[in-house]
């Protein structure tokens, strides 16, 4: 079984990304303005691992939580692997020196 998961830690980096570098310049950021995703945050939403992800709200995963879940349906997990891409497919933004967010 093969499963690509949205990551809560990947979505968590990449709200803090956009509170640092989008969020000051107060304008439209381009064709990925997110800024209905991550003003304001909702915190029961981020303390139960959802995130809005282009106006749509998402369950995330922490990996603790993806391990066990799966462990509790009863899978054996082998490996768990990120899947990383640019930052430019979060925010239209480059981020030199960080880390990619990842699922």
């Amino acid at each position: 079984l093969v499963l690509l998961v949205p990551s809560n830690e990947s979505a968590r980096a990449v709200a803090n990304a956009y509170m640092r570098h989008r969020l000051p310049q107060k304008k439209k950021l381009g064709r990925s303005d997110r800024h209905r995703d991550f003003t304001p945050l909702n915190a029961p939403d981020v303390d139960s691992q959802v995130w809005k992800r282009w106006g749509v709200r998402t369950q995330c995963y922490s990996l603790a939580v993806l391990r066990g879940l799966l462990n509790v349906e009863g899978y054996d997990v082998e490996r768990i692997q990120r899947v990383e891409h640019d930052w430019d497919t979060e925010l239209d933004i480059k981020i030199p020196k960080a880390a990619r967010p990842f699922d």
